[in-house]
């Protein structure tokens, strides 16, 4: 069956034995007892993971990961779930930032109430009662989203950030909950 999945067994996490022999001292040729700012991991044991792993065939390919992906099709089927299901899914838009140099869309995802529930609150303007730059750039039609402050959170920048992405996955839950 494919797909991954957590195996392994005999999973330890344990001090080496081994002392870290770094000083922090950056000319390896001085003597390290000279060194006014020695490493604060100087005299500090290493740590090391170990487990163990039974392979069922042995033409199979296998890939080690130190954490749980979290594809492209992940992020879509969750944010497809956001938009479609619960009770806050009327609180979300998405929408298209751009393309990744891959091809991939950069969904962007706004959360925050309706156009008619922001129609009945105040908006404050600025300290010299000016309208904020993001009304200016969308101009007077915009809707009313853009008179609110915001947040921006980002993440997974970098292809080996899926814990960012795991990360975000937990906001975004924890936003529309």
């Amino acid at each position: 069956m494919g797909g991954w999945k957590r195996v392994g067994y005999d999973v330890v996490y344990y001090k080496s034995g081994e002392l870290s022999p770094w000083t922090g001292d950056p000319n390896p040729n001085s003597n390290s007892n000279s060194n006014p700012n020695p490493s604060p991991w100087t005299g500090k044991y290493y740590y090391a993971l170990s487990f163990k792993m039974k392979f069922d065939r042995l033409d199979d390919i296998c890939y080690l990961a130190y954490g749980i992906p979290y594809t492209y099709t992940d992020l879509n089927r969750d944010l497809e779930t956001l938009e479609k299901e619960g009770s806050r899914a009327k609180y979300i838009r998405k929408e298209t930032l751009c393309a990744s140099v891959g091809g991939q869309y950069v969904q962007l995802l706004t959360i925050t109430a309706t156009d008619s529930e922001l129609a009945t609150q105040k908006v404050e303007k600025n300290e010299h009662g000016r309208a904020t730059a993001c009304e200016k750039a969308l101009g007077e039609n915009s809707d009313k989203t853009h008179e609110r402050q915001m947040v921006f959170i980002s993440a997974r920048v970098h292809p080996g950030e899926a814990n960012a992405s795991w990360m975000m996955k937990g906001v975004l839950l924890t936003l529309n909950s």
